[in-house]
């Protein structure tokens, strides 16, 4: 991890809502139809930086994994979604990558 990133203001973007009430979680999950081990990577770490959104509601009253089921995300990113935020804190970053983005960690 880069010295000088700074987590605080990262975890505050991940919790900004837009004018729909969706996270970036809900925005991931309507656009994962296709898996790639960058776009895996990239969920991992929202989760990690905001574990709480996988369970958080739009304005609709939809989580990240009722839009990835109904949009027709592939398989890795529903899997991803499907943890609870206490599976996600207890599998940690490298855990959920691991698990969602073999491929990224090795290239």
């Amino acid at each position: 991890m880069h010295p000088d990133r700074d987590l605080d203001l990262l975890r505050s973007k991940y919790k900004e809502r837009d004018e729909d009430g969706r996270l970036p979680h809900h925005w991931m999950a309507a656009k994962a139809q296709t898996h790639t081990h960058a776009l895996a990577h990239v969920g991992v770490w929202s989760i990690w930086l905001n574990p709480e959104a996988l369970t958080t509601r739009d304005n609709k009253g939809e989580t990240s994994i009722d839009i990835a089921r109904r949009s027709g995300a592939c398989a890795e990113i529903i899997g991803l979604l499907s943890n609870t935020p206490e599976e996600a804190r207890s599998l940690g970053c490298m855990g959920m990558n691991r698990l969602y983005a073999v491929g990224l960690l090795e290239e």
